[in-house]
């Protein structure tokens, strides 16, 4: 009769990549297929996004196969799509930063200047931390309906029109600066009204540019749209804004430059755990984390509490030979606990 072994099996990540976002995805997988081999980590699952499917079926396939951690390589659309999949389970997401904004990262202090596989060693050896997700039920204009996530922003009105305008070549070439290139075109669009109502409150009427709904609040360039919003209190910090003209513009830049907190005309800040809103005229674009919904003519937002694990980088390597020594030590304490 064949024995039985008393070895446990070897941990195993997989990295959903988006393959549009890494220049040389031969070397990712052979560094990581290294680090994992050196960390005692099985070599990991390698699944690549595609059109039809940016992370969702990957993640599910990935914690089908029983894998310890969920890695998204790519932007902040393959990290919210693979964050959405692993909510609700004891899974954490790993974070190997490839896009323009990289936001989770930022706003969890994992780096995004290092490469993608010396964030994915420092995870492996890294300490989860457990987040809040905001939760979407959106209705279109030909009144069909979606459910949906998102993990650190939404935005109701024009952030969706200029995530919609902005280019993914110019975002390559120069970054975050793409957005405000892409949206100087919207300067003049007068704002339209909408319908609003955060928890319990009356909903009340608003001449408004973009409504955002914040779980984490700070953006690329170290602007802290919403300086109190940390993603982990089961409050979102929304910021409704109007402004009409480039003078009006210009005053709301200033105002969120300099991370105030106030109300003002031009910009409404509210605490809630709940919020809808109805776009008054035409329907207005939606999007979570960048990612445009489309149109939409109403919706609904709430906070699910805890409900994501996000593996948090170990910074105390910074250099990949550093990891690599380091790491089976770590991991076994890490793993013994």
């Amino acid at each position: 009769m064949q024995g039985v072994s008393n070895t446990p099996s070897r941990p195993r990540a997989a990295i959903v990549v988006n393959p549009t976002k890494v220049d040389d995805l031969g070397a990712l997988r052979r560094e990581c297929v290294d680090v994992s081999r050196d960390a005692g980590w099985a070599e990991p699952l390698w699944l690549q996004t595609r059109l039809d499917d940016p992370g969702t079926g990957q993640t599910q396939q990935a914690l089908r196969q029983g894998c310890d951690i969920v890695f998204a390589a790519g932007g902040d659309g393959t990290v919210r799509h693979v964050g959405a999949a692993l909510s609700g389970t004891s899974v954490p997401l790993g974070l190997m930063p490839q896009g323009t904004g990289n936001l989770l990262a930022r706003n969890l202090g994992v780096s995004v200047d290092g490469s993608a596989a010396l964030n994915f060693a420092r995870s492996l050896a890294g300490e989860d931390t457990v987040i809040d997700v905001g939760r979407v039920h959106a209705t279109f204009g030909d009144g069909s309906a979606t459910n949906d996530t998102f993990l650190i922003m939404a935005g109701f009105g024009l952030d969706g029109d200029i995530m919609n305008a902005t280019s993914e070549t110019l975002k390559k070439r120069i970054g975050w600066m793409a957005y405000p290139i892409a949206g100087a075109r919207y300067v003049t669009q007068r704002p339209e009204r909408m319908l609003a109502s955060f928890d319990d409150g009356a909903p009340h009427t608003k001449k408004t540019t973009t409504l955002l709904v914040g779980n984490f609040g700070q953006l690329t360039a170290g602007v802290q749209l919403m300086p109190g919003a940390n993603g982990t209190d089961g409050r979102f910090d929304t910021v409704w804004l109007s402004a009409d003209g480039p003078l009006q513009w210009a005053a709301l830049s200033a105002q969120i430059f300099a991370r105030s907190r106030r109300t003002t005309g031009r910009v409404e800040r509210t605490r809630c755990a709940r919020v809808a809103a109805k776009a008054m005229g035409r329907p207005r674009a939606l999007e979570l984390d960048g990612d445009v919904l489309g149109d939409v003519r109403e919706m609904e937002m709430w906070v699910e509490e805890k409900a994501l694990r996000v593996r948090v980088a170990n910074a105390r390597h910074s250099r990949m030979s550093d990891v690599r020594r380091h790491l089976p030590g770590i991991l076994g304490q890490t793993l013994r606990r």
